[in-house]
C-alpha cells in the first residue's frame, strides 16, 4: 500500500512539473477552438482558457490572431489583474457579466518588465481577447449583449 501511495505522490508531481514547464517554454498554447459569437455579420471563433495554466499563459508568444478568432477566458473568480506579458500584438479585451459587455480596455503589448497591470476592480464573469481595433470594428459598446455559442 505504501509503495501506490509513492508512487501516486510522484505522479502527480510529475504533472505538476510537466504544466509547469510547459507554461514556462515560449511557445503558444494550441487550444481548440469550442465557442463563437456574432455580432455585425462577423462570426469570431474563440478559444478557451478556462483553468490555471490555460488562462496565466493566454496568449503569450503567440505572433497574431486571425481577424476572426479570439481567446474566451472563464472560471477566473480569483483574478485580480490581467497584463500582456510576452504579447507579441496589441489587444481588445471585451469584459462580460450575464451576456452583457461591462467594460472594454485596449492593451498594448508588453516584452520588457515591468510590465502594465489592468486592474479588475468590477465585477465580471468572463472576458475576451481580440485583435487591437476589433472593438471598434465591430462596433461593441458597454452594454451591447454578447452571447456566446459552443462548437
Amino acid at each position: 500500500m505504501k509503495i501506490i501511495f509513492k508512487i501516486l505522490i510522484f505522479c502527480f508531481f510529475l504533472g505538476l512539473v510537466y504544466k509547469t514547464a510547459s507554461f514556462y517554454d515560449e511557445k503558444p498554447q494550441e487550444l481548440p477552438f469550442t465557442h463563437f459569437f456574432e455580432k455585425n455579420d462577423q462570426k469570431i471563433k474563440l478559444m478557451l482558457a478556462d483553468d490555471f495554466y490555460k488562462i496565466k499563459k493566454g496568449l503569450m508568444y503567440r505572433k497574431s490572431l486571425n481577424h476572426d478568432e479570439g481567446m474566451l477566458f472563464t472560471n477566473i473568480d480569483d483574478l485580480e489583474a490581467v497584463w500582456t506579458k510576452n504579447m507579441l500584438f496589441d489587444i481588445d479585451i471585451i469584459f462580460i457579466e450575464k451576456n452583457k459587455i461591462v467594460k472594454l480596455h485596449t492593451m498594448n503589448a508588453c516584452n520588457f518588465d515591468p510590465c502594465v497591470l489592468f486592474f479588475l476592480n468590477f465585477k465580471f464573469e468572463s472576458f475576451i481577447e481580440l485583435n487591437k481595433n476589433k472593438i471598434n470594428e465591430l462596433n461593441l459598446k458597454i452594454g451591447d449583449g454578447i452571447y456566446l455559442n459552443q462548437f
